[in-house]
């Protein structure tokens, strides 16, 4: 004798929770993420890095300052104020945490759905 198993998935219902997961966990990462660029982010007066926040939701993590850009590419961090002072302070910052960003995406998000 068989039997047989059907399974109805509604797959536009399961993205919807998805899509409403990240809206909600997306801050959360970001913050942690800016967290984890100031830690090697150029520091002599703390103006950049209280330029640092985050955008659009936390899509973005941006530095505003005039010389923001120029400085995340070009010139000789001095580590006096912050030892771990890199250029491409961000890119350093992925490197050393992405495994705890997407971790931390992951519980925020299994919290969410």
């Amino acid at each position: 004798m068989s039997s047989s198993v059907k399974i109805d998935i509604n797959k536009a219902q399961i993205l919807r929770k998805v899509d409403r997961a990240w809206e909600a966990a997306r801050p959360l990462v970001a913050e942690t993420i800016l967290a984890d660029c100031n830690t090697y982010c150029r520091f002599d007066e703390g103006t950049l890095v209280d330029s640092g926040h985050t955008e659009d939701g936390g899509a973005r993590v941006v530095y505003d300052t005039p010389y923001a850009k120029k400085v995340y590419y070009t010139g000789t961090p001095r580590t006096h104020m912050n030892p771990n002072a890199k250029l491409m302070w961000c890119d350093h910052a992925k490197k050393a945490h992405k495994r705890e960003w997407t971790l931390r995406t992951q519980k925020l998000m299994g919290a969410k759905i």
